[in-house]
């Protein structure tokens, strides 16, 4: 009864909100903060992206208020909403902006996410063919590693190694088909 007794005095801040108090948004922050920051940081999956959200949470929080109606939503409902579907427009905003790192666990909205045995499958092929790149002579593997991993273009291969660039995609795609072979043998 306690929590519920709580989101009336919440939603009634929120409505206060709505009217242009900024006490009441302070008051909101104060009895909110926390919660939606650890949600925010559990879909962005870092402090700081985290704190950005939180702030455009509140700017939105303060922009929104007129239209909250505690008869349609408790206020902490309505909060974790708009603290959550703002930080997946924040994460997915940054995942069109940056590759994906190994430096830290991505959290995808359920829709969106890679079922964790199709990621169990894509890291094990990716090993696997890091291993198999490792096992190519040192020529090989290094036109490979410059094409596909330092993002050079067959045409500044060509030209820093001094072979025609005919030559450069023939023994590219050689050896890209000699590594499919592997892999599907093994």
């Amino acid at each position: 009864m306690t929590g519920k007794r709580h989101d009336i005095g919440l939603s009634q801040l929120l409505v206060a909100v709505g009217k242009g108090d900024r006490e009441a948004l302070h008051r909101v922050y104060l009895q909110t903060g926390g919660k939606l920051l650890a949600l925010a940081m559990h879909v962005t999956g870092n402090r700081s992206g985290a704190e950005d959200v939180l702030q455009e949470v509140f700017i939105k929080v303060w922009n929104r208020a007129p239209g909250f109606d505690p008869a349609r939503a408790e206020g902490m409902a309505w909060l974790t909403a708009i603290t959550r579907n703002t930080a997946i427009d924040w994460y997915r905003a940054r995942q069109r902006r940056t590759l994906p790192s190994d430096d830290g666990a991505i959290f995808l909205v359920p829709d969106d996410a890679e079922l964790i045995e199709d990621r169990m499958i894509r890291e094990d092929l990716e090993a696997k063919a890091v291993e198999l790149l490792g096992n190519l002579p040192a020529v090989q593997e290094n036109e490979i590693r410059q094409a596909f991993f330092e993002g050079l273009s067959y045409a500044q291969l060509a030209e820093s190694m001094g072979l025609p660039l005919s030559t450069v995609k023939s023994r590219i795609r050689r050896t890209l088909q000699l590594l499919r072979g592997r892999m599907d043998h093994d």
